[in-house]
């Protein structure tokens, strides 16, 4: 039996760091997950982990019977205006 294709897209793209506004990307599955399906991501892009954002995990478990998941990213106040 083949893996399901995973896609990803930003469903709550207004992140901001004051006042403090997390953002959130959905991984959608073609197909119910069969156990659990661990999706492993990349970030790219000129934010620094740990500075700009919560540092990330780089994947997201997809469990038995589900088609998505999400990843919630969480701004940090760096007093920086961007």
């Amino acid at each position: 039996m083949s893996q399901p294709t995973a896609t990803i897209a930003a469903t709550d793209a207004a992140a901001a760091e004051n006042p403090l506004d997390g953002g959130t990307f959905t991984v959608t599955l073609d197909g119910p997950s069969v156990g659990t399906t661990t999706v492993a991501y990349t970030v790219g892009g000129t934010a620094t982990s740990g500075s700009d954002y919560a540092a990330l995990t780089g994947s997201v478990d997809i469990t038995d019977g589900n088609t998505t998941a999400t990843i919630a990213v969480t701004p940090v106040d760096d007093g920086d205006v961007e």
